[in-house]
């Protein structure tokens, strides 16, 4: 209801019912018009009201008939764009699945991969040590490919840290996405100047750039002792806004009953 009040309840756009066009909706003169992708699904949703029976004056069936098929031409003339284009709020609650993050290989060291997943807990941090023995670091180092493309503006992790000991500096704990191997966005901070902290966030926003994966490096430790440097880390939630590629498309119903199409958090292929 327009304007907002307490009682708000849904109901059609016509105060009584309304005269029946002479044409169809396609019929000229015509009028172009340019409208966000993103609003088409609502604008198909919006014009569903005018199959209502109540909403034409006529009482005769055939007439009703016909408007109605009208009614549908016209809300296919504004067919919703591929796809590609639809938008995406991916929440990866890492306590409840790894939501198909993997490690990055590090074939070097042993164990070949930093970071282990837990059920229930999340991402946590696991030592690995350089092929010569000596380097020893402990951290989460992960990605999240997508195939194709997505065009991503937002993403951000929460994560508790408690750091170890570091031998030397150089390392950064950081979020970052590529497009290949070129760096498409970075925000990163020191990994021995990191504060220790419960629910820390480390988030990036900013204009549309196209990525084929995300990556989370935290590290907690690192010593040139051959000695494990201690520390934790747990990355328990990650999240990424954009426009993208969907295996599936959720549906969502609005309280009037029309249905809008937009991305899950599944939806760009991995």
């Amino acid at each position: 209801m327009y304007p907002d009040a307490p009682y708000a309840e849904g109901r059609g756009s016509f105060l009584r019912p309304v005269p029946l066009p002479h044409y169809g909706p396609s019929a000229e003169p015509t009028k172009t018009i340019i409208v966000a992708c993103e609003w088409l699904p609502y604008i198909r949703g919006a014009l569903q009201q005018l199959l209502l029976q109540t909403t034409w004056a006529t009482d005769n069936p055939v007439f009703l008939t016909d408007i109605q098929g009208n009614v549908f031409n016209l809300i296919d003339l504004f067919s919703e764009c591929p796809e590609s284009e639809l938008p995406f709020t991916c929440d990866y609650d890492f306590t409840l699945s790894d939501g198909a993050w993997v490690n990055i290989p590090r074939p070097l060291e042993t164990p070949t991969h930093q970071g282990d997943y837990v059920a229930g807990g999340g991402w946590f941090a696991s030592s690995a040590s350089s092929a010569a023995g000596v380097n020893v670091s402990r951290g989460i180092i992960i990605k999240k490919l997508f195939s194709p493309a997505v065009s991503m503006r937002h993403m951000g992790i929460v994560y508790d840290l408690v750091k170890g000991s570091f031998s030397f500096g150089g390392n950064v704990n950081a979020i970052a996405g590529y497009s290949g191997v070129t760096n498409q966005f970075l925000v990163s901070v020191p990994s021995d100047t990191d504060t220790d902290g419960m629910g820390k966030t480390l988030t990036w926003d900013g204009a549309a750039v196209l990525v084929d994966q995300i990556v989370i490096n935290i590290i907690v430790g690192v010593n040139t002792a051959s000695t494990d440097p201690g520390g934790s880390c747990n990355v328990y939630r990650a999240g990424a806004t954009g426009t993208g590629s969907a295996t599936s498309v959720a549906t969502f119903r609005t309280p009037s009953g029309s249905r809008i199409a937009r991305s899950r958090c599944r939806c760009p292929r991995s």
